[in-house]
């Protein structure tokens, strides 16, 4: 559920990039105001076969598949152009503090001191627990 203001906002300005609409909203919504996730489900839907929070799945095939899309796919590369993105569509309307976190997650340091930053930094990254330990092991690494 999004307020007037985020949907103009997301309508407006849209991303280009391969992007899902959700992840783009999701940034949208948490650089201009809060986002709150439940994990508890509020609405019936169908799950797509080839997703990958797919019921018919296992935990390693979600693995397998999550390594395959960032890692053999060019996914990093895609994660990476969309930050570059939102940074250059909403470069002027960003608060001061807004700014400092997008900067700092597009800086890709080799410095061991910043990726460990970026590791443990204390906001939650991704709306699936999987996906953001995913991600900080993606930065411990250095390939994002």
């Amino acid at each position: 559920m999004i307020n007037k203001e985020a949907k103009d906002l997301i309508l407006n300005r849209r991303s280009i990039k391969n992007i899902t609409k959700d992840v783009w909203m999701g940034m949208c919504c948490t650089a201009f105001g809060d986002a709150f996730f439940d994990s508890k489900p509020c609405a019936k839907h169908r799950r797509n076969p080839g997703a990958f929070s797919s019921q018919d799945k296992t935990f390693f095939q979600i693995q397998a598949d999550r390594y395959k899309k960032f890692f053999k796919n060019d996914g990093l590369k895609n994660v990476y152009s969309v930050m570059e993105e939102f940074e250059e569509i909403f470069r002027d309307d960003l608060a001061d503090d807004k700014k400092e976190i997008l900067k700092f997650f597009l800086n890709k340091s080799p410095n061991p001191i910043h990726r460990l930053k970026k590791v443990f930094y204390p906001k939650r990254l991704r709306y699936d627990l999987k996906d953001d330990i995913m991600l900080r092991k993606i930065f411990l690494l250095g390939l994002l």
